[in-house]
């Protein structure tokens, strides 16, 4: 959103137009005494720009504009609510008060960034743990085939007959081993990944206090929009 700041017309007072993304006025007000904006100020003396990071862009509207911001003239500057910034060359200051009552509510969620990043990594280390557990089993096969490969190429001779009990043996234990197990993380895996998730849905909401609405829908923090589409915060990120 933008705000045009400059001089009332008539009655001499600060006047602050918000201008929303559209274009569109949203506010028209004026705040302070009668006569208390010199005549040096512009009735449309300069433009605030709000950034996403809260911060905003000061502009003057026009060349002739005189602007200062900590003390040192400026035409375009990087601003925030509390800077000292005078308008004219009698110096004119900016009351911050009226400038943020039309601003909208900002909330920082740039932490949501570490909430996305872990819920992705820990997905991703779950779907490694259950492709790890389907290969493991897949280890039984291997020795049943072996021992029977050696019972057909060597079993006749007689010498290998202990070789081909100790495969077996072997196939059985992991054959009872891989099934233990497999029950086992057939009901593990589903509570983890249902916890998982449980935890991303408490973490990934609106960090407005007044909100909380889960922001999950998104499935990436970079596709989160500019302001809650709920509370409609305007997001630092």
């Amino acid at each position: 959103m933008k705000i045009i700041v400059g001089r009332e017309e008539g009655k001499s007072r600060l006047h602050l137009v918000s201008i929303n993304d559209q274009g569109k006025v949203v506010k028209d007000v004026c705040a302070g005494a009668e006569q208390s904006v010199n005549q040096s100020v512009s009735r449309q003396h300069l433009l605030l720009e709000l950034q996403d990071d809260g911060t905003m862009i000061l502009e003057n509207i026009k060349m002739q504009n005189v602007t200062y911001v900590n003390g040192v003239e400026v035409h375009r500057k990087t601003v925030k609510p509390g800077d000292r910034v005078e308008m004219g060359i009698h110096h004119y200051l900016l009351d911050w008060e009226p400038v943020k009552a039309l601003l909208p509510q900002m909330v920082d969620v740039r932490g949501l960034k570490t909430v996305f990043d872990d819920y992705r990594e820990a997905i991703k280390q779950l779907n490694k743990k259950q492709a790890q557990s389907a290969a493991l089993k897949s280890i039984t096969g291997i020795f049943s085939m072996g021992a029977i490969a050696v019972g057909i190429f060597f079993g006749r001779e007689g010498d290998f007959t202990t070789l081909t009990a100790i495969l077996y043996g072997v196939a059985l234990v992991a054959t009872i081993f891989f099934f233990v197990k497999s029950w086992l993380d057939a009901g593990r895996l589903p509570e983890l990944r249902e916890k998982i998730q449980d935890d991303f849905q408490h973490s990934c909401v609106c960090p407005n206090d007044q909100c909380r609405h889960y922001m999950g829908n998104y499935s990436f923090y970079d596709n989160l929009p500019k302001q809650c589409p709920y509370c409609h915060a305007k997001y630092i990120k």
